[in-house]
């Protein structure tokens, strides 16, 4: 099993992100062991790319880039101007990714969490297409940033489009700097099979999130890690993995989220627990 870098996302604490308390959480993660600071990209002026670059940089810290799809965005059985708005923010957000030098962006790059809709076989196969096409000046600026696009499914209470790793490679096809972004807590809830479905996407995983099963620290749940790691594995991702949890202070986030109870003795427990299972876990 492949030992690799780990990651916490900032959500686990704070929402949406700011220069402080990047900076405050860079110190404390970095304190703990951590190698990797994944940073969500709410809305394009909360945080500033070049400052937090040098504080990663200051603690020793990569950074990994998360993408976020509240209402209004979408790629996807919408409007031309509803997609294009949505296209500038993922170019926004590549070129944060590309200031970190994060190697990806990751999250629902497709349609609004929280958005559901029926779809009959042909009008599904039409939204995969669209969203091909809506992808696909994206994937341009990515390219040319250096920077990989991946695209992440949701368990079905929060999307109809993409809710297993197959329909999510079906979807996006062959396109270029384009891959899967794993959340283990989606895949407990989709998958019949995890370790099986991960490695149906051998060569096209680009970003791992970890959590338990209920959200809270990996290895204080259910899941079959060394099964799960062993499977990752296999299908070729070079990249660290990142434990994402969600604070309940900020009542948007808990909402979308659904945390409605504690998942730690604290958030720190998430993280700290977490770490600590993972290297245990990993060689």
């Amino acid at each position: 099993m492949t030992e690799r870098p780990l990651g916490v996302n900032t959500w686990v604490w704070t929402s949406p992100l700011t220069d402080a308390t990047l900076a405050a959480l860079a110190a404390k993660v970095a304190g703990w062991g951590f190698d990797v600071l994944e940073l969500p990209v709410e809305n394009p002026d909360d945080w500033d790319p070049r400052r937090a670059a040098r504080v990663l940089a200051d603690h020793g810290l990569t950074a990994t880039v998360c993408l976020v799809m509240p209402p209004g965005r979408e790629l996807v059985a919408t409007d031309p101007a509803t997609i294009r708005s949505t296209q500038d923010y993922l170019r926004h957000v590549v070129d944060a990714a590309a200031t970190v030098g994060s190697p990806v962006i990751a999250g629902p790059a497709y349609a609004s969490v929280g958005r559901t809709w029926r779809l009959s076989p042909g009008e599904r196969t039409a939204a995969y297409a669209q969203l091909r096409e809506s992808l696909a000046p994206v994937l341009d600026h990515a390219g040319a940033s250096g920077v990989r696009v991946a695209v992440e499914p949701l368990n079905r209470y929060e999307t109809s489009l993409l809710n297993t790793i197959d329909q999510t490679l079906e979807a996006i096809g062959e396109l270029p700097h384009c891959g899967v972004a794993l959340d283990l807590y989606h895949q407990n809830i989709e998958e019949t099979d995890i370790p099986a479905a991960i490695r149906a996407a051998t060569g096209r995983v680009a970003h791992v999130q970890v959590c338990g099963n209920d959200r809270g620290a990996p290895g204080a749940d259910h899941l079959d890690w060394p099964a799960i790691l062993a499977a990752v594995d296999d299908a070729g991702y070079p990249g660290p993995l990142c434990i994402e949890s969600f604070t309940a202070e900020n009542a948007t986030i808990a909402t979308a989220a659904s945390i409605w109870r504690p998942l730690a003795a604290s958030q720190d427990a998430i993280a700290v627990d977490g770490l600590t299972f993972l290297r245990t876990v990993m060689p």
